[in-house]
């Protein structure tokens, strides 16, 4: 099985993820994201996240609750620490989020409410690429 890291606020968006991923034949992890009390995440202060080290691709919600609390980490900072360390990266998006479309081939961009097909495209598109560049 391949490790997927979920990186989602909201408890019943990121569970619904991790049912389609397990059904699909993945092992996700399951993160919030950063949370209350400072909104800061672990990875990003330099500290060892073994979720994310145990993960090849990563669906990341680009507004997490350091987003809404306008302090901490945002999420697209969350973004370029997991593209930096190699990532692929399933950016949800929604009208809230300034997203950008990324030329990179290691990011997909996935516009809410997500849609269990558009999601499973997307795992392996990114995953299809990691492939071929390992050839």
């Amino acid at each position: 099985m391949d490790g997927i890291l979920i990186v989602e606020p909201d408890h019943a968006q990121r569970e619904l993820i991790a049912d389609w991923l397990v059904a699909d034949g993945f092992d996700p992890f399951l993160c919030p994201g950063p949370t209350a009390e400072d909104y800061v995440c672990l990875a990003v202060r330099g500290v060892h996240c073994p979720l994310a080290s145990s993960a090849g691709i990563v669906i990341l919600d680009m507004y997490l609750e350091s987003d809404a609390a306008l302090r901490g980490t945002p999420g697209w900072e969350i973004l370029d620490y997991y593209l930096s360390a190699g990532k692929r990266v399933i950016a949800i998006t929604g009208d809230e989020d300034q997203m950008i479309s990324l030329p990179d081939e290691d990011i997909e961009v996935i516009k809410k409410p997500i849609e269990r097909d558009a999601l499973r495209a997307a795992v392996h598109r990114l995953r299809f690429r990691a492939k071929a560049e390992a050839n």
